[in-house]
């Protein structure tokens, strides 16, 4: 006889911006306000700023008359709470750069020095600093062009997006010491769209208090990993921070012994993937090199590896799949959640084969709320 046991971990959450239902167990609520004439809420970009800075609420506007560099900072995230909000590089002299810094000195931050390289910023020159291109896709950046920042609180991700929905995303670490910031390299201005959204504060209480005591356990992932790969347990992420192909590869079946496991894939450039890979020397595989052909996995892609179709479904970015393992057996079965959609697959030995999470360019995988793992006499 076998039984199994459940440990909770941390949630799946989806990756799209506005109301969000997750499994934490809440709904996080937000307030949407378009401002008018002299209406405008800077209140979360307003902490403190550098020479030749002016604030003009009536135009919904912050500029920079000078030479060299200014930067503004604003609040961090868990007290300016703001969510969304559009903004255009109106005009520049020379470079503008928009988006969020991480600190836990934000005091101690030059207004004077040029820092876009250090934070997750798109520029108005067209380049950007530790983002991801969404779908493997680098849009334009210019002066004029209207964009909309995003920021999920319970995935941790920020997103950059122009009209399109084209753009760029990124990780947050901790909105405790993730700021609002604005660098200007020259005289410069930037316009801030009407609408502003604001996460209630028993959003950002309840997220805080989830992320600070939650610590997902990636010990059966991440035997041999590459160290591009970041595991975050406060949010439950994998996450490659760096370019090229990131592989790591965990504990045995019989080792670990976890039979149901699920994940999101969060946004990616080009694949992230979830499953198994059967092989007698795991320590010789490649952290480095695409070696999804050897594995039993599912990719967000929408390519299948060492898989049966049963029903066929569409794996990409924001879908959540279910691995369950039949230890018995030797059997796994890859499920969309939500759906009827399915695959499976078979594998030699739960002694010789591992858990594998391979992530291609910038981007995550998100694991879900529990972990269930067999147990036997």
């Amino acid at each position: 006889t076998t039984s199994t046991s459940t440990a909770t971990a941390t949630a799946t959450a989806t990756v799209n911006p506005g109301m969000q239902v997750n499994s934490y167990g809440f709904t996080y609520s937000t307030t949407t306000t378009s401002s008018t004439s002299n209406s405008y809420n800077f209140s979360y970009f307003g902490n403190f700023y550098g020479s030749g800075i002016t604030y003009t609420g009536s135009l919904g506007q912050i500029a920079y008359v000078g030479t060299g560099v200014s930067n503004v900072f604003g609040q961090s995230i868990a007290i300016g709470r703001a969510t969304s909000f559009g903004f255009n590089f109106k005009s520049t002299q020379g470079v503008i750069c928009i988006g969020l810094y991480s600190t836990t000195s934000i005091s101690t931050v030059s207004v004077s020095e040029w820092l876009a390289p250090e934070a997750q910023v798109v520029c108005s020159d067209g380049t950007y600093y530790n983002l991801g291109g969404i779908d493997g896709y680098f849009p334009t950046i210019s002066t004029g062009a209207s964009w909309t920042v995003s920021i999920d609180i319970v995935s941790m991700t920020v997103t950059f997006t122009n009209k399109n929905g084209d753009g760029y995303f990124g990780f947050i670490n901790d909105i405790s010491t993730s700021y609002y910031c604005l660098f200007f390299k020259n005289s410069g201005t930037v316009r801030f769209g009407a609408s502003l959204t604001l996460a209630k504060q028993s959003a950002i209480n309840s997220v805080t208090t989830i992320h600070t005591s939650m610590n997902f356990p990636f010990n059966w992932l991440t035997v041999y990993m590459s160290s591009g790969l970041r595991a975050m347990s406060s949010t439950a992420t994998l996450q490659n921070i760096q370019d090229g192909i990131q592989n790591t590869f965990g504990q045995s079946l019989s080792v670990a012994k976890i039979i149901i496991l699920s994940w999101t894939f969060n946004y990616v450039e080009d694949y992230a993937c979830v499953g198994l890979i059967d092989t007698k020397n795991i320590a010789a595989v490649s952290l480095n090199t695409d070696v999804r052909n050897q594995g039993i996995m599912v990719c967000s892609d929408d390519t299948k590896y060492g898989l049966t179709t049963g029903v066929a479904a569409t794996a990409d970015v924001g879908t959540s799949w279910t691995m369950t393992i039949d230890y018995l057996h030797n059997a796994v079965t890859f499920a969309k959640n939500g759906t009827t959609g399915y695959y499976t697959g078979s594998f030699s030995d739960v002694s010789t084969t591992y858990y594998t999470s391979q992530i291609s360019g910038y981007g995550a995988i998100q694991f879900g709320s529990t972990i269930t793992r067999i147990t036997l006499p």
